[in-house]
């Protein structure tokens, strides 16, 4: 920050992440530029316009424990538009909507044998209190999974939503994102056999989106470019020194941040990546 000429550097990816990022470095001075392969902002968390009314592409929820975000949206002056809510659950299976909020829901579960709900519970128990991934990022999460809850539990309950989500790569996902995910919405719960309760923006995402544009937008240090799928990252003596679009234009700069999912990530570099140590 001494230098007398602010450092250049290029994001990729204009999504929550990308923008946050960029807010960050613009407030330190940084000359940043903001690439984005779609023509609209916002990644997994954009959405689209319903007779002039934003909806979430995707639903997304706030839990209790995302401190960080809730903090943001708090430094934004966002606070009033997010509200905290009990939201009930439902499974259907073999015809049938079962609740699935409370342990009293759990134990009426009956497509799984009773040892298997209970095993259920105190897997959520356990997940709840464990404070770190550590130790879970080199598990699978289909085997982990079945040894703590059993295999009737894990085809009745978290198959059906991990092919959903992941496809093709639901055996591949890591225990620690799993673990993630439970630790976090079993600690949205106000009282031990309460419903979980989320928080909500109003708008969803995109008012969070905006809120960081228009900020952004604001600051001449500050440039966001659409439509420019990064082709390729560069690297000079084993740092980022710029990118090059799909259309064939070279962008230098004196660093470059990726937000992008990490398997399209590395498949930015050459086929050789693995030689680089690269700092961002």
């Amino acid at each position: 920050m001494g230098m007398s000429k602010p450092l250049t550097i290029l994001i990729v990816g204009a999504g929550i992440t990308g923008l946050a990022a960029a807010l960050r470095l613009v407030e330190k001075g940084f000359l940043v530029t903001v690439l984005e392969a779609s023509p609209v902002i916002g990644g997994l968390a954009s959405s689209v316009l319903w007779d002039d009314v934003p909806i979430e592409k995707y639903y997304h929820f706030i839990c209790r424990e995302d401190l960080d975000l809730i903090k943001f949206i708090d430094e934004l002056g966002l606070s009033d538009k997010l509200t905290w809510r009990e939201a009930g659950t439902s499974s259907f299976i073999n015809g049938k909507i079962y609740p699935f909020n409370t342990p009293i829901d759990l134990l009426r579960f009956d497509p799984i044998p009773l040892s298997q709900r209970l095993r259920f519970g105190l897997h959520v128990a356990s997940s709840q209190f464990r404070k770190s991934w550590l130790g879970l990022d080199k598990i699978a999460a289909k085997p982990w999974l079945i040894q703590r809850v059993g295999q009737s539990a894990y085809e009745a309950i978290w198959d059906p939503l991990l092919r959903i989500k992941f496809g093709e790569f639901h055996e591949q996902i890591s225990a620690a994102w799993i673990w993630h995910r439970i630790h976090r919405v079993a600690r949205s719960r106000k009282k031990p056999l309460g419903v979980n309760s989320y928080g909500f923006l109003e708008q969803g995402c995109y008012t969070l989106m905006e809120k960081m544009l228009g900020k952004l937008s604001s600051s001449e240090e500050f440039s966001l470019v659409t439509n420019k799928k990064v082709s390729k990252i560069l690297v000079e003596e084993k740092k980022a020194k710029g990118v090059i679009l799909e259309q064939g234009e070279t962008i230098m700069a004196d660093a470059v941040v990726s937000t992008c999912a990490i398997p399209s990530f590395l498949n930015l570099f050459e086929p050789n990546w693995r030689q680089y140590n690269i700092s961002t």
